[in-house]
């Protein structure tokens, strides 16, 4: 039994060490940040494309096979160009047909009116009956509205013979898109192509409504073009949406200032807005949302304390927090300039925690 017993303890002893390391917290990655006093909120960001001042769905108010289709995507088209054409015969006949129509029955109107002022005469003479008067008058007056009738019977044959050529009625112009060719029927109101017209181009951004009270009409903003990279443009705030486009989003239009012949309608954008002043009259201190805490002894925020180079512990300290603006809570006490807050990872820190700080590249960095 005793050599057992000798046996056993290193064993036990061996084991209860294994279990304590395994048991040992691991040491938790964190992403820092030293505050600063800022005195605006940081940039707002928003992605976008840009548009035409107005988009145009061309199409013929009458139907009938293309003839001509002159225009190609991409070109620049002036107003007065012609953008498309039908095959007019039939219209032709319609019109010869209203015309010869027309003719014949101004002919009649004119017959029965020197007839009607024949009778007239004969009747104010005593030459004539008042029946002969009576029925002289209606036959006039029925050819006169027969005549008129075939006249707007002519004048709409030939306001359809018109509507068989299709003109640009917008200045500066180009073709976003050509939706017939050539021998293609088409019908009244059916898109023949789709031009993006205006002088300026604008910028359609979809903003949360967290952010939207931010954004108002006649805003300064600058634009980024993901085509030109090294570039940016000024615009100007045009038409703030009052109802959500889809989720919790709201449609914002952006107009540039100028126009600029590289750009092009469709190109993918970042509109920047200037962050709006911080309350409370000065420069104050702000940390992101997720960098503050919240446990039955009010809010915190997670001090990084160095130790050794990226190694150090988590400091818990009580802080007061004010309003909420897009950078962050502002904190009005607790922790001064100069602090490294953590920042991302204290859900599962404690007081005293031993932690290790993420390169500097992973850092969430924002100027002060």
């Amino acid at each position: 039994m005793k050599i057992l017993v000798t046996f056993l303890t290193p064993l036990l002893l061996f084991t209860s060490c294994n279990k304590k390391e395994a048991q040992k917290d691991p040491i938790r990655p964190v992403i820092t940040e030293t505050v600063g006093l800022i005195s605006k909120a940081p940039p707002l960001y928003f992605s976008g494309f840009s548009k035409s001042e107005k988009f145009i769905n061309a199409s013929f108010r009458v139907g009938g096979k293309i003839e001509k289709i002159p225009i190609k995507v991409g070109e620049s088209i002036e107003k007065g160009q012609l953008i498309a054409k039908l095959d007019d015969t039939d219209y032709q006949l319609e019109v010869q047909d209203a015309k010869a129509s027309f003719e014949k029955a101004e002919a009649e109107a004119r017959k029965a009116s020197a007839q009607y002022r024949r009778i007239k005469n004969l009747y104010e003479s005593e030459s004539a009956s008042r029946d002969e008067l009576d029925t002289y008058r209606a036959t006039n007056e029925a050819a006169k509205a027969t005549s008129n009738t075939n006249q707007s019977r002519l004048e709409l044959a030939t306001k359809k013979l018109s509507y068989t050529t299709l003109y640009a009625d917008e200045p500066y112009c180009e073709v976003s898109a050509k939706n017939a060719e050539i021998q293609e029927n088409v019908e009244a109101g059916q898109t023949v192509a789709v031009l993006s017209c205006g002088k300026k181009l604008e910028v359609e951004i979809a903003v949360p409504e967290t952010t939207i009270a931010d954004i108002y009409e006649g805003q300064v903003v600058t634009i980024f073009f993901n085509a030109l990279p090294n570039k940016q443009f000024d615009g100007i705030v045009r038409e703030v949406g009052i109802s959500s486009s889809g989720g919790t989003t709201f449609p914002v239009t952006v107009a540039l200032t100028k126009k600029y012949p590289e750009l092009r309608s469709g190109m993918a954008v970042k509109v920047k807005i200037q962050g709006k002043d911080i309350p409370y009259g000065g420069p104050v201190i702000v940390v992101p949302i997720d960098a503050v805490g919240e446990d039955l002894s009010g809010n915190f925020v997670y001090v990084f304390v160095a130790k050794d180079k990226d190694m150090g512990i988590a400091k818990k300290v009580p802080v007061t927090i004010g309003e909420i603006t897009p950078g962050g809570f502002v904190i009005l006490d607790g922790i001064a300039k100069g602090d490294e807050v953590i920042i991302a990872g204290i859900r599962y820190l404690r007081d005293g925690k031993e932690v290790k700080r993420l390169d500097k590249a992973y850092s969430m960095k924002r100027k002060s």
